[in-house]
Formats: structure tokens, C-alpha cells, sequence
């Protein structure tokens, strides 16, 4: 991603959306199709965006002859297996208000690096709409505050 934010997300055949992560500036859209060719996931902008398409054996020759490229990729590629990670914790907590904390801890802690301040105006505009969270029952109801 050279500009813009992406959300990136999973459709179920219902319909529903389930948001995996947001990416920006350094990202990279597409990691899940490097073993199989497939892609699991969609890429939404969320605002004027602009990525490079980069086919597979062009990015796999980049990465052998060019070691600055290879270690951008993989830096880009550890970041985004991280967040992984840290969203799998944010979500495994039990009570709805415990999740909604959690994720306005760890946008918090993302927004302060973001390389987009729009986005980081954007997120801190959602939190400061949820007002107190503990009295809802669900993530969904605890964000639905946000509209």
C-alpha cells in the first residue's frame, strides 16, 4: 500500500463481513494467496488508495535479487502476523465491554504510529462516540454508539 487505508476482510457466503485488519502506508495486500494462489480475503478501501500489483514471480524475483526489497517484505509481513496475534488475544476475551476495551487500547497504541493522521482523526472520533461502554451487552452494541 503507497497511500490510503484498506480494511481487510473476510465474507462469509451469508453475507456477513468479519473486518480482520486494517492496512495502510507499508502494508501489503495479498500475503494469504503466496502459498496456494488464493486469495481468503478481500481489500476494501476506505479511502483514495493507491497499492502496487506485483505478480507472484516478479515480487519472488525481487525478493532474491534485491535485499532491501526482501527485507521490507518481511518486515511488512512480521507487523501484519503480529496484529494477527494481538487481534486473536483482543478477541478472546469473555464479556462484550472487555473486548471493546481492549480494541481501543490497540487502535490507540496503531493510530499513534499511523502513517495517515486522517485515519487516526477518524478512529478517535469513533472512540470518543462510544461514551461509557459497560452497559452493553455486545461489541456490536457497544459500537453501534459510534453511527
Amino acid at each position: 500500500v503507497q497511500a490510503g487505508e484498506f480494511k481487510l476482510v473476510r465474507t462469509a457466503e451469508d453475507g456477513y463481513e468479519h473486518v480482520l485488519d486494517f492496512l495502510g502506508r507499508g502494508d501489503v495486500l495479498g500475503f494469504d494467496a503466496m502459498a496456494d494462489g488464493r486469495y481468503a480475503h478481500g481489500a476494501v478501501a476506505l479511502e483514495e488508495a493507491w497499492a502496487y500489483a506485483l505478480p507472484l514471480p516478479d515480487m519472488q524475483q525481487l525478493w532474491q535479487h534485491s535485499p532491501s526489497f526482501a527485507m521490507q517484505m518481511q518486515e511488512s509481513l512480521g507487523r501484519q502476523i503480529g496484529r494477527a496475534g494481538d487481534l486473536a488475544w483482543l478477541m478472546s476475551a469473555v464479556g462484550a465491554d472487555r473486548r471493546v476495551a481492549r480494541f481501543v487500547l490497540h487502535w490507540s497504541r496503531r493510530m499513534a504510529h499511523a502513517a495517515s493522521p486522517r485515519a487516526a482523526c477518524y478512529f478517535f472520533s469513533i472512540v470518543s462516540s462510544l461514551g461509557p461502554v459497560g452497559r452493553t451487552s455486545t461489541p456490536s452494541a457497544c459500537m453501534s454508539r459510534a453511527k
